[in-house]
């Protein structure tokens, strides 16, 4: 609903044409999600700071575009196909890329916690990034609306993108990093 909200209040359009924008998100975000893993491991072999380096760099790139209003190439014949305001069509689109390269992210850092570190803390490490994305989702509605009556959308817009853009860069030295992988003896000694 938070989103619908956004996209209602900033493009100011009416809410049946924002749920659009906010479906092509979830269905970005579904294929980002589950590609994501195969791509790491396939493209990457195995690595998942490159992915979610890309992603996050994407992201930026998409939530600059939506925040812009950019037109997307293509989107007449679109909102024609399917019935939709070529306005519509093009927040669809940009909220669909925006769920296709956050979606991600929030996939593979928890995965890539878990695999970072050795064996026996490897729950504690998935478990502490996700404490601290819950924290963020807590506060993100209250920071956002506070941000948004103290400088308006255009610069929360602005804070969005290089957030993103902050994200890529944070991660980048963990591009070459490969799952902590123990050998047999090593296993066997820790279990005993």
């Amino acid at each position: 609903m938070c989103c619908t909200r956004v996209v209602v209040l900033w493009k100011d359009m009416h809410v049946d044409a924002a749920s659009i924008g906010i479906v092509a998100m979830e269905i970005g975000g579904l294929v980002g999600g589950l590609s994501s893993g195969t791509v790491s491991d396939t493209v990457f072999g195995g690595r998942r700071a490159p992915v979610m380096v890309l992603c996050s760099a994407a992201l930026a790139a998409s939530l600059a575009m939506f925040w812009s209003g950019a037109t997307v190439p293509g989107s007449a014949a679109l909102a024609s196909l399917l019935g939709l305001a070529p306005t519509t069509a093009a927040v669809a689109v940009w909220c669909g890329a925006v769920g296709l390269f956050s979606f991600p992210v929030h996939v593979l850092l928890g995965l890539a916690a878990r695999e970072l570190v050795p064996r026996g803390i490897s729950g504690t490490a998935g478990g502490m990034v996700k404490a601290m994305g819950q924290v963020g989702s807590v506060l993100a509605g209250y920071a956002l609306a506070k941000l948004v009556q103290g400088v308006g959308w255009m610069w929360v817009g602005t804070l969005l993108v290089a957030c993103a853009a902050a994200s890529a860069m944070v991660l980048v030295p963990l591009w070459h990093a490969t799952a902590v992988v123990e050998d047999s003896a090593t296993a066997s000694k820790k279990q005993r």
